[in-house]
């Protein structure tokens, strides 16, 4: 939820089925964030404030894939710890040690707060080429590296793939961030910023389309940079504001694709 703005939120929670009425318990969320550690005794590490105060925290997330980095764990539990419960303020710090660092900092800073923090166990799973449930695990905090390592190697066998090796024009109906955090999946159409990254072989694609923004994704049209072509809805559509948000905070605001 990078860059949606806070009046947003319950609207967004809403839209994805999640009210306290369906799951009989108060639904707190905030940009409110409290310092934990020093990584490498420099970058400050934040947390969310309520999450840090409470009783006992369960991260939830999918295994994948990353769309910038590799690494033996890439998006997961432990990045959703570093980066997900840093808000807004947390991601910029961490992702001010750049991108290549990651596969180092992920894994170094998410052991630092699950020592600092009341993380009891995690729920990890990975998704197939038609977003179902392929795997489900429950991970006690010492599992989560090597757990999300060998989940990692399954979930490549999972993702989906475009099986026709030349593409002159693709068209892609709508991008979002409920689609990836790049709001296409690099790894899908073989787009990088730097080719050498790609362990996960797609089509070579000449020139992309694409025409519109997904419903969920609140008008961020955060991957838009990887287009050739975008349409004038398209662009009417766009809010500058969360965009840019998105775009600050990764530490990125150059087109996505050279």
């Amino acid at each position: 939820m990078e860059g949606l703005p806070q009046k947003d939120k319950k609207k967004y929670w809403l839209l994805i089925g999640i009210t306290e009425e369906k799951l009989g318990i108060p639904i707190k969320s905030s940009m409110e964030i409290v310092e934990i550690a020093r990584y490498k005794g420099t970058v400050p590490i934040y947390f969310d404030k309520i999450a840090f105060h409470a009783d006992a925290i369960i991260p939830i997330n999918r295994v994948k894939i990353h769309t910038d980095w590799r690494g033996e764990v890439e998006s997961g539990l432990l990045k959703m710890l570093v980066v997900g419960f840093g808000k807004h303020k947390g991601a910029t710090e961490i992702h001010s040690l750049g991108m290549d660092n990651f596969h180092k900092v992920i894994p170094e800073a998410g052991s630092i707060i699950i020592n600092k923090t009341p993380v009891i166990f995690g729920v990890a799973y990975i998704e197939d080429a038609y977003d179902q449930t392929a795997e489900i695990r429950v991970l006690l905090p010492k599992e989560f590296y090597t757990q999300e390592r060998e989940m990692l190697k399954s979930s490549k066998k999972y993702m989906a793939k475009i099986n026709i090796p030349q593409i002159d024009v693709l068209v892609i109906d709508e991008i979002g961030k409920d689609i990836s955090g790049d709001g296409v999946d690099p790894n899908i159409i073989e787009r990088f910023r730097e080719k050498q990254k790609n362990d996960v072989k797609g089509p070579n694609v000449e020139q992309v389309v694409i025409l519109g923004l997904s419903k969920r994704t609140h008008c961020n049209a955060n991957g838009m940079g990887y287009a050739d072509i975008i349409t004038k809805e398209l662009l009417d559509s766009i809010d500058f504001t969360s965009t840019y948000t998105n775009a600050i905070a990764a530490r990125y605001l150059q087109s996505r694709f050279p």
